[in-house]
């Protein structure tokens, strides 16, 4: 019986690791956008809204909201000028007005970025953003609704809201791969059960159960908590920038 899963497990190791590295390195364009900022400027309490005046460049605002849009190629290729059949627009709400714009936390920092806006939207131009590359939006919004949509057109791909990697996202990957961890343990397990020749063999087997029940532990540590790893390694990689 054990040599039969051993064997078994022997043909679907090699097979899945391949899947794994074709899937890896398949070609594809991406460009993402997440907003990592949505926030006011300023808070005035109801009670008090009504007699106070804000001010930003000398122009009366009612409610100023600091908004941070960065865009990054998630893909493995690069996306080209001649890529762009249109500019990238993003379109906020009719009674939005936006009073600022400008860029910031350029990869690499010689990134040809060129944009401009109107009351309520901005429009980026075509450029050269390799894989990896990022940038961001920083912009101040009157009356913003905390929504917008984007309009493109790119050869071979379209600007999507970033989503982060399955296997860092899926519920159901995380609980498969924990199912694996106990399997591969109980095998492992069964496997020092069988009989063998002598009885110090026999023993000697025995010895070794705690440690794989032991090796459930952190494996299964790393599996709870390697998506908040994930998310904390990228947010400090972003801050160096």
């Amino acid at each position: 019986m054990l040599k039969t899963i051993t064997n078994t497990l022997l043909f679907l190791i090699p097979i899945l690791v391949m899947i794994f590295i074709a899937l890896f390195q398949r070609k594809t364009k991406k460009l993402s956008y997440e907003v990592i900022l949505d926030t006011p400027l300023v808070t005035v309490s109801s009670k008090i809204k009504d007699k106070i005046k804000i001010y930003f460049d000398s122009k009366v605002v009612e409610n100023p909201q600091l908004v941070i849009v960065r865009f990054t190629n998630t893909g493995n290729q690069p996306i080209s000028k001649s890529d762009f059949e249109e500019n990238i627009v993003l379109k906020f709400s009719d009674i939005s007005q936006i009073i600022q714009c400008d860029a910031s936390e350029l990869f690499p920092e010689n990134l040809r970025l060129e944009f401009n806006h109107d009351q309520n939207s901005v429009t980026i131009n075509p450029l050269l953003i390799n894989e990896r590359e990022s940038f961001n939006l920083n912009l101040i919004i009157d009356n913003h609704n905390f929504d917008f949509y984007i309009i493109d057109r790119i050869k071979g791909l379209r600007v999507e809201k970033y989503k982060e990697p399955f296997f860092i996202s899926s519920t159901w990957f995380n609980i498969l791969l924990t199912l694996s961890v106990y399997l591969l343990i109980i095998f492992l397990i069964l496997y020092n059960l069988e009989p063998v020749a002598t009885p110090e063999g026999f023993i000697n087997r025995l010895n070794n159960i705690p440690i794989y029940v032991l090796m459930t532990v952190p494996a299964i540590l790393v599996i709870n908590f390697y998506p908040s790893m994930y998310r904390f390694i990228r947010k400090i990689k972003y801050s160096r920038r």
